[in-house]
């Protein structure tokens, strides 16, 4: 006697978990942003940019996605920079921004691209 096959059952769609969900949302939230948003994780290395940090940098996303963060911070900067991430790191809360800190920032071509807060020269 031949095996019976069972009926086909209709595709249903898996549940997302409500952690996938705030993960979609966060990243949309991110997404959405107007201004570029990268976060790293614990080693530097970049987890995820939004399309203005494409825009303002020059790299496409792949190009950034499992990089330094330093790739984005002008070498003369880039030290100092690691040095403070692993700080934040080690002791994680919100920290002012130093006044007379200048942030300088460069696309992929290694053009400056001016800050909004700083008066622009002629």
């Amino acid at each position: 006697m031949p095996k019976k096959v069972p009926r086909r059952q209709a595709y249903r769609r898996r549940t997302p978990k409500p952690s996938e969900v705030a993960e979609r949302q966060f990243r949309s939230l991110l997404e959405a942003a107007p201004d570029a948003m990268v976060v790293v994780d614990q080693t530097g290395k970049i987890v995820f940019v939004n399309g203005q940090t494409e825009r303002l940098f020059g790299y496409q996303r792949e190009e950034m996605l499992g990089r330094d963060v330093e790739v984005i911070v002008p070498v003369r900067l880039r030290e100092q920079h690691r040095h403070h991430r692993g700080g934040f790191f080690a002791d994680p809360h919100t920290r002012p921004s130093p006044v007379k800190m200048q942030t300088v920032r460069f696309a992929q071509r290694w053009n400056r691209i001016p800050n909004r807060d700083q008066p622009q020269s002629s």
